[in-house]
């Protein structure tokens, strides 16, 4: 059984089929051509299952008494990532969540995808999108600085950063070579205040910082950025659809 979908898996590799079976549900699915090799776990009600030799995966969820499901192509779960609002930190590289964690991301640095979750606010909103990808987007530094939420994430190989203002907002993403000015002034209450001229947009983004040695520390690392050589990929956010699962067969 997965951990938070109560879900049996049955694979047979002589004619690469899988069959996944959620006894509380009453439900199962069939999946041609799929044999998969990892799992990931994403609390506090989802499995990541993924197939290397066919570079796909399948998302399951088990939200509000209905199951879900959708098929990733070109992402495998590799590694995760999640925020930490407490010790105010962001931890990288970890095969494993913790299991009260919902603010997590999982990572293929092989397809150079990162899927993040959307959080429920209570509305309708969702529909069917529960998650979304940053394509052609891998952090490798990321941090949290202030008590609303605002987290940036920087991937360093494509000069790229994807921004949260605050929690249970979505990431967007920017490159660097799009930022046409950056700069840092004291705001009220001795916060450090960030600012990011983008080309093209109309109002500039202002990044509110509680401490100020952290605050310097990202205008020289997001000035380095700029100024950086970096490989022609183009970043992106890309939502993921699911379906609910019947007794049926795909």
């Amino acid at each position: 059984m997965t951990r938070y979908v109560r879900m049996a898996r049955v694979i047979r590799e002589e004619d690469s089929t899988f069959l996944g079976v959620f006894p509380i549900h009453d439900r199962h699915i069939f999946l041609k051509d799929f044999v998969p090799n990892r799992i990931f776990h994403i609390p506090p009600d989802g499995v990541i299952l993924g197939d290397d030799s066919r570079n796909r995966s399948y998302v399951f969820l088990d939200r509000k008494g209905k199951l879900h499901y959708g098929e990733v192509e070109e992402f495998l779960p590799q590694e995760g990532g999640y925020i930490r609002r407490g010790a105010k930190s962001v931890v990288l590289g970890v095969d494993d969540f913790p299991g009260t964690m919902k603010d997590w991301f999982v990572v293929d640095r092989h397809n150079r995808k990162t899927l993040f979750p959307r959080h429920d606010d209570g509305s309708d909103s969702l529909q069917s999108s529960f998650f979304y990808f940053l394509e052609d987007f891998v952090p490798d530094v990321g941090d949290i600085v202030n008590d609303k939420g605002t987290v940036i994430l920087v991937d360093q190989k494509e000069g790229s950063l994807a921004l949260r203002m605050k929690f249970g907002e979505d990431f967007w993403i920017h490159k660097a070579k799009g930022i046409e000015d950056v700069s840092l002034v004291e705001g009220e209450g001795k916060k450090m205040v960030l600012t990011l001229v983008l080309k093209g947009a109309k109002d500039a983004l202002n990044l509110f910082f509680d401490h100020k040695d952290e605050a310097f520390a990202w205008v020289e690392k997001i000035k380095e950025l700029k100024e950086g050589t970096f490989e022609g990929g183009k970043p992106r956010r890309v939502f993921v659809r699911l379906r609910p699962v019947s007794v049926s067969s795909v």
